[in-house]
């Protein structure tokens, strides 16, 4: 686990800091850190969902939708 990845989880797939904090083992802080210093990344993934929830619906979006959250960023 790494930020990119706790970012992702966190953003895209509505993982709370205590699950993920439990099943990869990383002490609170350290998911706080991430959160902290990956303002960038935290921002691109914002917009990718916002585009995704934006157009899922439509039908020339259905590869996408297939995807999810996760795959469409």
């Amino acid at each position: 686990m790494d930020q990119e990845e706790f970012l992702i989880q966190h953003l895209t797939q509505d993982k709370s800091y205590k699950e993920i904090a439990e099943t990869y083992h990383i002490k609170r802080p350290q998911l706080t850190e991430w959160w902290d210093t990956g303002i960038e990344l935290r921002n691109e993934i914002k917009r990718s969902n916002q585009l995704y929830h934006s157009r899922k619906e439509s039908e020339e979006f259905a590869s996408f939708r297939k995807l999810g959250q996760r795959g469409f960023f």
